[in-house]
């Protein structure tokens, strides 16, 4: 009982986080081993310009950021952005691709 008081407490917590918050505690900033072109937005930012260790040069990395058309401003508002408002967002719009998709048919 106490151990799943502590699990439930743990995910309560990491929810309000941000990923800044979240990579101070030490939780999800190894080293990304992926090709740039693999990466995620939040990896290309974390490593150009938040310090994530990657295997990849800089300038990869950097070139991959520019094709994307990212900035740092979206970096920044994504990387201070709630682990649970980014989840409300993303269900959100797959919600409403959801009813888009059963409409048109």
């Amino acid at each position: 009982m106490l151990r799943c008081c502590f699990v439930a407490m743990t995910i309560i917590l990491l929810a309000g986080c941000t990923e800044h918050q979240a990579n101070e505690m030490g939780i999800g900033n190894g080293t990304v081993t992926n090709y740039p072109q693999n990466m995620t937005n939040m990896e290309l930012c974390q490593t150009l310009y938040f310090s994530r260790p990657t295997t990849q040069t800089r300038v990869a990395v950097a070139s991959e950021f520019d094709r994307r058309k990212l900035d740092y401003s979206s970096c920044k508002a994504q990387y201070d952005e709630n682990f649970l408002s980014a989840f409300i967002k993303q269900y959100e719009a797959q919600q409403a691709a959801n009813s888009s998709d059963s409409s048109s048919s």
